[in-house]
This record gives C-alpha cells, structure tokens and sequence, in this order.
C-alpha cells in the first residue's frame, strides 16, 4: 500500500512541474496567437529550474544541481548542461568571471537535458551530446580511485562508472513505436542514455534479461550494438500511453513515479571518483 503523505507530496510535485511547463510555453510565446519563443535563453533557463526544483526534492542531501560545463583532467570541456547532479561533498564548483560554472568530472552524479516538444531529429542531436558527456569518465586522471576505496578505478566495462544521462521533455512529436530503428544509439553501448521521460507520452528506457524495466544498457559479452536488429532486441523498449499494461496513459502518474525510481536507482550506483586539483593545473 502507498504511502499517503510521501504519495502526496509527489504527485503535488509532478503536477506543479507539468503545469509550469504548460505555462512557460504561454509566458515565451510572442503573443497569444502564436506558439513562436522569443527569449529563448531565459525560456530554457525557466524549464531548467522547474526540472531541478522538481529533481531536488527527490535526491540525497549531499548532493546538488547546477548548470554550466563539465572538466576533466586532460583538458576537455563538455557543451553546455542544462542540469548537473553533482556531489558536493567531493569538490568544489568554479566560477569564471563570465560567470560559467564548471563541474569537475570526479563529482558528477548525472546530467539531464530540458526541452519542451522534440522531434526525432531533435531527440538525436540531445542523445548524441549526451553520449559524448558519458565518454569524459574516460579523461580522468590515470588511477583515479573511486572514492572511499584504495585500489578501485575507473573500468571502462563497468556501467556504474559512466555518467548516467537523461532527457526531460514535455511531449514527443513524432511516433515512437514507427520510429524506434531511428533514434541514436552509439556503437558503444557503455554510451547509451539511461532513460527519456516525456510528461506528455511515457518513458523510453531499457530492460534487463527479465524484462524488468533497468536504466542501463546490459551488456552480455563484449558487442558492438547492432543498430539494424533494435526492433527486436529485448534490451531496448519503450513504455508509451498506448501500452495499457503499464497504464502509462494521459495524465497517469505512473510513468513519473517509474522515472523518479530509475533515477534513484542510478545515482544510488554511480560511482564518484577522488577529485584532485592538481592534475587540473599541470601539464599531463
């Protein structure tokens, strides 16, 4: 039986998050008759701060969300996020005087795009930059420990060491179940997003070999994915409105409970790595 009050106080959450979604759009828009954005940068800097007021309810004490870009080590520097879960507890962020804020890699937890309405091709260009922010783990420092452990490093075969990425959008605008050989996915499984949430649709995520629904990519042996046979592949689905048995319909509350828990889920195993300043000031 669910909890009443921690029931309650979700679902308020969710309902406030999707209702300033709706708002936003009206807020933007150049005038009542037309859907066009203008200020575009404070409209995306507005749907950042309903995801994270939305996500911080949900998370841990010691750790925080913020926006800006991600550094390594070796002296790589992410594109911009529109939301960085980070443990604040294991580095500090730093502010340059453009007043960009950067998160050193060691201490992101996650990171999440914003967006309101997605095509496909728009879906594609977001999961291609996600996947290349997953690939920073690999330009730590060499025997960066994980944190708490002596002698426990980075495995590039080992999911939890990634930085689980998600998106969150207010609806899909194309046909997911037409359109599932189309969306991206690297050739490097280890580089998949983790889920996408649409408060309008559902939850396109993955499942594990008892279809149990797994924010992660399993990996039996060493693969390449192969992108032609994804159609059948039980490692990939999709949770829709149109699937009743997981009653994902129109304003359902399930497929928001469902992405809390595999949020949960995967910054409850992400490991964070000891952050050390002074490879981040020395010639490698």
């Amino acid at each position: 039986m669910p909890h009443k009050n921690l029931k309650s106080l979700i679902d308020f959450a969710s309902q406030q998050m999707r209702s300033e979604f709706d708002n936003a759009t009206h807020i933007f828009a150049s005038n009542k008759h037309n859907s066009n954005i203008f200020h575009s940068a404070e409209y995306g800097a507005f749907r950042e701060r309903i995801v994270s007021n939305f996500i911080k309810l949900l998370l841990p004490k010691q750790f925080e969300l913020g926006n800006g870009f991600i550094i390594t080590p070796l002296g790589d520097t992410s594109t911009q996020c529109d939301v960085i879960i980070y443990d604040k507890s294991n580095s500090s962020v730093f502010t340059e005087s453009s007043h960009a804020r950067l998160f050193p890699i060691e201490s992101v937890i996650a990171v999440i795009e914003v967006k309101s309405d997605l095509t496909l091709a728009q879906l594609n260009k977001a999961l291609e930059k996600l996947s290349e922010i997953k690939l920073l783990r690999t330009k730590m420092a060499p025997k960066t420990a994980i944190r708490g452990t002596n002698n426990q490093f980075f495995e590039d075969l080992d999911i939890c060491n990634y930085i689980p990425t998600f998106i969150i959008c207010k609806k899909l605008k194309f046909n997911i179940e037409k359109n599932i050989n189309k969306i991206y996915l690297p050739e490097n499984p280890f580089l998949n997003h983790n889920a996408i949430l649409s408060l309008d649709d559902g939850i396109i995520t993955f499942s594990d070999s008892s279809s149990k629904h797994y924010p992660f990519y399993i990996v039996k042996d060493p693969v390449i994915f192969a992108k032609d046979n994804r159609a059948n592949d039980p490692n990939f689905i999709t949770m829709l409105q149109n699937l009743p048995d997981l009653a994902l319909r129109f304003n359902s509350k399930n497929h928001i409970y469902h992405f809390i828990s595999l949020l949960l889920l995967t910054t409850s195993k992400t490991s964070v790595f000891d952050f050390d300043i002074v490879p981040y000031l020395y010639d490698n």
